[in-house]
């Protein structure tokens, strides 16, 4: 008896297990769900009340019912003929409130999930460059993260910083430095899978989280993006943009946590920028140059990077 209690137990939570993921999981999906297309779904529901409701009533004043409890009995299913038979008297009436309240109710939930629609993207994406921006995509980072951990699969995060940014600013000015980090961020959104996530992290800086995507593919990814963006000549005096970028997988940094991996694609980051800029570099690795003319195109007068950041996820640039 004990023995089959306890069995029981077992199934019973595991079964509460599998259920509040499956809701998780539908939680997930409706809120991924465009509004306007959910809202009016919803408006329909709601506006068969009014029909329902009159119905109720009439049904309530033809049975001459005198107290609640007789109203209450016409909802038992057994005694549910009354309401064919009511909707069969007057079913013009009846088709037209039930046509004319859902239309406006579907109208009202449409016009609604637009604007909530409108104002979900304002408050997760980078006005300039249309990628996530700083909020979301760390609420994406720790999502995948989990996700990662939980299923056993491989998952990278490259950290990209746009360099000599502050040359373009002061030669051409602040419009020519925001073409350029438009320019950059159009070029790693085309880099990228559908089921990749892209940010504007900060400023000149951008990340890009891979899901399922080893260090090893990463970092064949992040030489692509960087030959790419070598291929825009908005620099100082037209010369090709460059970036610098910091690679780190889960498998090789074991990071625990989201901050964790942020902090060692963010290192790595530095490291590359260290090393003269226009690198990619992977944690735990040396840098690799993309390209060995990066003086020649910059100067040598350049002054040095100083100091890693050693920035955590969702701080202050």
């Amino acid at each position: 008896m004990g023995l089959n209690f306890r069995a029981f137990s077992i199934r019973l939570v595991r079964a509460g297990a599998r259920l509040r993921q499956r809701a998780k999981a539908l939680r997930q999906r409706l809120q991924q769900c465009p509004r306007k297309l959910l809202y009016p779904w919803v408006g329909a529901l709601l506006a068969q009340g009014a029909p329902l409701g009159l119905l109720w009533t009439r049904a309530y004043e033809d049975q001459k019912s005198t107290s609640l409890l007789d109203a209450l009995a016409l909802l038992d299913p057994s005694r549910s003929g009354w309401l064919m038979q009511e909707f069969t008297h007057d079913r013009t009436a009846y088709l037209y409130l039930i046509l004319s309240s859902t239309s406006l109710l579907m109208l009202l939930g449409f016009l609604l999930g637009m604007q909530e629609d409108r104002l979900r993207l304002l408050a997760t994406t980078d006005a300039l460059t249309g990628l996530m921006n700083r909020r979301h995509f760390t609420v994406n980072l720790r999502q995948e993260l989990e996700r990662a951990k939980r299923y056993k699969t491989p998952l990278s995060l490259l950290v990209i910083d746009l360099d000599w940014l502050k040359a373009i600013n002061d030669g051409h000015g602040h419009t020519a430095g925001d073409r350029a980090i438009a320019a950059v961020a159009s070029t790693l959104h085309e880099g990228l899978r559908s089921t990749d996530f892209s940010a504007r992290y900060a400023g000149d800086e951008f990340a890009a989280l891979l899901p399922e995507t080893t260090a090893q593919e990463a970092l064949g990814l992040a030489k692509r993006v960087s030959l790419k963006v070598a291929e825009l000549a908005l620099g100082p005096q037209g010369a090709s943009l460059s970036v610098s970028i910091g690679v780190a997988d889960l498998a090789t940094c074991g990071a625990p946590t989201a901050e964790d991996l942020f902090m060692a694609a963010d290192d790595a980051l530095y490291r590359a920028k260290a090393a003269g800029r226009n690198h990619v570099v992977a944690a735990n690795a040396e840098p690799h140059a993309l390209f060995d003319s990066d003086d020649a195109l910059h100067g040598e007068d350049t002054p040095p990077v100083r100091g890693a950041r050693g920035r955590s996820v969702g701080a202050a640039p």
